[in-house]
């Protein structure tokens, strides 16, 4: 869930940097073609830019984590156990709260989309089929024609002659042949999938009008007078027009304006390639592994409500040498089979197992990213493998016995450039627990 969130994050920031860029430089050129390819690259790329992952190589050092053995990790019944309760219930809730507003605004928008989808059916269903020319169109009163959607074309019932109407007929095709209607589906499941991003919307404006233009242009290309066009234009009323229908008299003005602007200077052309290196820069920035969220350690291990600490990180005496030696983790004392979580977003690096009551037992390593690993041990099970990619909060293993031990406990380390450094101080106490 979390790293759904995430996603959607990065997602937003891939299409709204380019868009805007895009906005800046290309919206009033008259190369619509080309911009609709650079709208289409840049969706395409806010969806699968997020999926792509560079990893920072962690350095190769878990030998002197892995050789050494904490062979005084023996954990007596009679040891004094701190109960410590735990306020990691707060991120997740942030998180589930987000996720249920997510999936209500999703479900919104998607009704908002079967609906206006229902209502062109009810108009094809109602409207009067003729052919014209060879070519079939639907009659109907509906204040929005004419308007076309892929392949029907719906003309006002009232036209007079099929000379007065030639070029809206040739426009509503050109939306056919280019397939503008597959456009606004797939702009309208984007937006329903990321309707929290509001530019989402304004990608879908820019597809919409782009749309206009070029059946526009494919209308003046048949050396239609431009003047008899304009006027043919201006004499539509803008109606609201249909969510997925492609509509005449939609965008009057912006249209006009764009025929009335001179071609641009096909040097221009040139500086859409700015466009690949930008979107390469971001799409490494924003999916490098190691450098996403959350990849300091910030929880407790354990998915339970209040933890039990059997030994806290520092100098202690051996409980059977009696030496004092340092113990380099914090044992967490529970039941067999209890989930172990990680603590930040990373890759398993190291899995191990090397026998029964043996040193660490079973043992998984997470590298976080070049400053942060963890390190949990004594499990009874793993349920990740070697290269995995985990999120904070996402179960690894289950707490067990299986290595130098006596009881049911999870060991835990964390790694800071290279040292083992006190847990404590990644994870949040209630107050209350703190004075324990």
């Amino acid at each position: 869930m979390i790293e759904f969130l995430h996603f959607l994050w990065k997602s937003s920031v891939l299409m709204t940097i380019p868009y805007l860029f895009f906005r800046v430089l290309f919206q009033k050129a008259t190369f619509h073609q080309l911009n609709r390819g650079i709208l289409y690259l840049i969706l395409i790329s806010s969806i699968l830019g997020p999926l792509v992952s560079f990893d920072i190589p962690i350095e190769d050092n878990l030998k002197k984590y892995t050789l050494w053995i904490e062979d005084f990790e023996k954990i007596e019944n009679s040891q004094n156990i701190d109960v410590l309760e735990v306020s990691q219930a707060m991120s997740f809730e942030w998180s589930t709260l987000l996720f249920v507003i997510y999936i209500f605004g999703v479900i919104l928008f998607l009704i908002r989309f079967i609906i206006q989808f229902r209502q062109l059916i009810s108009i094809r269903s109602s409207a009067l089929k003729t052919e014209i020319k060879g070519n079939t169109f639907y009659l109907t009163n509906h204040p929005s024609a004419p308007f076309s959607f892929f392949h029907w074309i719906f003309l006002p019932s009232n036209y007079k002659s099929i000379d007065g109407i030639k070029s809206i007929i040739t426009h509503e095709q050109a939306h056919v042949r280019q397939l503008h209607s597959f456009d606004s589906i797939l702009l309208e499941c984007y937006t329903i999938l990321f309707w929290c991003n509001p530019f989402a919307f304004v990608l879908k404006n820019s597809f919409n009008i782009l749309h206009e233009y070029l059946a526009d242009q494919k209308v003046l290309s048949r050396n239609e007078s431009e003047v008899n066009y304009l006027k043919l234009m201006l004499s539509q009323v803008e109606n609201k027009h249909l969510l997925l229908s492609k509509n005449f008299g939609s965008k009057l003005k912006k249209r006009v304006q764009m025929i009335q602007n001179n071609k641009s200077s096909r040097l221009k052309q040139f500086s859409y390639l700015l466009f690949i290196p930008l979107l390469g820069i971001l799409i490494q920035a924003i999916s490098i592994e190691n450098s996403s969220f959350d990849n300091e350690p910030s929880i407790v291990p354990l998915k339970m409500e209040k933890v039990e600490v059997s030994s806290h990180f520092g100098m202690r005496f051996h409980p059977i040498s009696k030496k004092k030696l340092m113990h380099k983790g914090i044992d967490f004392r529970a039941k067999i089979g209890t989930p172990v979580v990680a603590t930040a977003n990373g890759r398993v690096i190291l899995k191990e197992f090397k026998g029964k009551g043996i040193g660490h037992g079973r043992q998984i390593i997470i590298g976080h990213d070049q400053t942060y690993k963890t390190s949990y041990s004594q499990l009874s099970g793993f349920n990740v493998e070697v290269g995995d990619y985990v999120s904070k909060g996402d179960v690894i293993g289950f707490v067990g016995s299986s290595g130098n031990s006596t009881g049911p406990h999870l060991h835990y380390e964390v790694i800071k450039a290279g040292e083992q450094v006190d847990p404590v101080d990644y994870f949040v106490l209630n107050n209350e627990s703190k004075e324990k």
